[in-house]
């Protein structure tokens, strides 16, 4: 009986997976065909050695975790307490706002067993000065009381997503 479960949640995701490729596919070419002029395309940001971040970035997520028995808090609060902290420092780019771009910046860091950040990874950006700045404000932060598995202190991962809005 196990072994047809785990049967059938190999196949759904085995499914799954193939749908989301061939819809991912499928936009893509939609997308190339009806792509006008006016459509705006920022280059991408990539450090000079890309090699070596990756290196570092997944040696630093390797012992880490999302679920925890207590999870690493800021300043007495949650991960909310932390997105509130960092909207009050950021510092929108003057270049940037007179431009008039704005979006949502999504970044990936870990809390270590000391409370520090460490290993913040550009998830998806809006543009490389606004990208910057989301980093700098996120890797500036205090130290987090750390999260603990089973009464050891573990690294957490956490994902956030900062808002720069031009309002």
């Amino acid at each position: 009986m196990k072994q047809i479960f785990i049967l059938i949640v190999l196949l759904i995701q085995y499914l799954n997976g193939f749908s989301q490729d061939t819809i991912s596919r499928h936009y893509k070419n939609i997308n190339k065909e009806t792509k006008k002029d006016t459509d705006l395309e920022w280059p991408k940001y990539e450090p000079d050695n890309m090699q070596d971040c990756i290196d570092c970035i997944d040696t630093v997520y390797e012992n880490s975790f999302v679920i925890v028995d207590e999870n690493a808090t800021f300043q007495g609060g949650d991960i909310l307490s932390f997105r509130t902290y960092v909207e009050k420092n950021l510092i929108y780019p003057n270049e940037i706002k007179k431009t008039g771009i704005h979006g949502r910046v999504h970044v990936k860091f870990v809390v270590d067993t000391t409370g520090l950040i460490i290993g913040s990874k550009l998830i998806r950006g809006v543009h490389p000065a606004i990208d910057k700045e989301a980093l700098r404000c996120i890797e500036m932060s205090p130290k987090w009381m750390p999260a603990k598995l089973k009464n050891k202190r573990v690294k957490q991962q956490f994902d956030i997503i900062v808002n720069f809005s031009l309002n």
